[in-house]
């Protein structure tokens, strides 16, 4: 009997519980400022893309297509405190996704 309960209410559980965090996680995204990493991130991405590609080469040694994308998402949403953690939210989640 409590299997059939647990199976039949399980997917509503784990639906209310990530939506709840979710709902969470974006209510406290706000009320924080960006960390060290994510104002450089930011800094860096406000740059044209040839200084951009130009800062990269100097003092970064990973590759700029997260510097290219993180570029133009802040073109297309604006430059608030939660829009690097967002971009990386949504590559995460998109990222997960394709491996279903």
């Amino acid at each position: 009997m409590k299997k059939l309960i647990l199976k039949k209410f399980a997917p509503w559980l784990a639906l209310a519980v990530t939506l709840m965090g979710g709902f969470c996680e974006v209510f406290l995204l706000t009320d924080k400022g960006m960390w060290l990493d994510e104002t450089f991130s930011v800094w860096l991405a406000n740059k044209s893309v040839p200084d951009m590609l130009q800062w990269i080469v100097k003092i970064d040694q990973h590759p700029p297509l997260y510097y290219l994308l993180l570029h133009y998402w802040l073109g297309a949403m604006g430059i608030r405190p939660m829009m690097p953690a967002c971009f990386l939210r949504c590559l995460a989640r998109s990222r997960s996704q394709s491996y279903t």
